[in-house]
């Protein structure tokens, strides 16, 4: 996927730029769909390397990273990313099975909410699998509000057909709405790059580890 700006254009707007860092396509790809449908702009990161890269580079409003039993060693990425001088102010959203939530509380000295460290050069925000797609968009909402990222004068004045499509987003992820349902829906909305088949759609009623 290639990278969006997180400025447009006009220079009145601002739109948060996510860094979405995960070994696993599947998560990339429904956390991107789901946050774009949002209005946010978003980058992928299929490796440690490429995350560290990117985030240099780009310097994102938030780095989500999808940390997994398999890829504990990645926390070590994290670490650095959290006191390197480009990213040292860029908040760091760890998802994360319960297994594993323990040890990494323990390395980073998170304490998974709002307060989680008392550190001022950097901030660790944890959320755990499973979770649904609102939860996890509160949980950003509130962490880049905290940053000032959503400040109104910000954000961009949508017309009515964007309003729309990021209704059309949130509902993809809302449990209760039967998944032949949400395909009609979105058939007229999303491009067809972001096509998924029945079996990923039904992954975004809950998104588990």
């Amino acid at each position: 996927m290639s990278t969006l700006s997180s400025k447009s254009d006009d220079s009145q707007t601002y739109f948060p730029l996510v860094l979405i860092f995960s070994t696993r396509e599947r998560i990339r790809d429904i956390l991107s769909v789901g946050l774009m449908q949002c209005h946010y702009r978003i980058t992928q990161a299929t490796n440690s390397n490429i995350a560290s890269l990117k985030a240099s580079q780009f310097v994102p409003d938030l780095i989500i990273a999808d940390i997994t039993a398999n890829n504990t060693k990645d926390i070590l990425m994290l670490n650095r990313l959290r006191h390197s001088d480009r990213t040292r102010n860029t908040p760091l959203l760890a998802v994360v099975p319960l297994a594993i939530k323990e040890k990494l509380e323990k390395i980073l000295d998170t304490k998974g909410d709002i307060t989680i460290t008392t550190t001022e050069d950097s901030q660790f925000y944890l959320i755990e699998y499973p979770f649904s797609f609102s939860d996890l968009l509160k949980k950003i909402e509130k962490i880049l509000n905290k940053y000032g990222k959503l400040l109104p004068e910000k954000r961009k004045k949508l017309g009515e057909e964007e309003q729309v499509k990021i209704r059309i987003g949130k509902r993809l992820f809302d449990a209760n709405i039967p998944t032949n349902k949400k395909l009609q829906e979105i058939a007229d909305v999303l491009h067809k790059q972001w096509v998924f088949p029945y079996t990923v759609i039904k992954a975004l009623d809950v998104i588990g580890s």
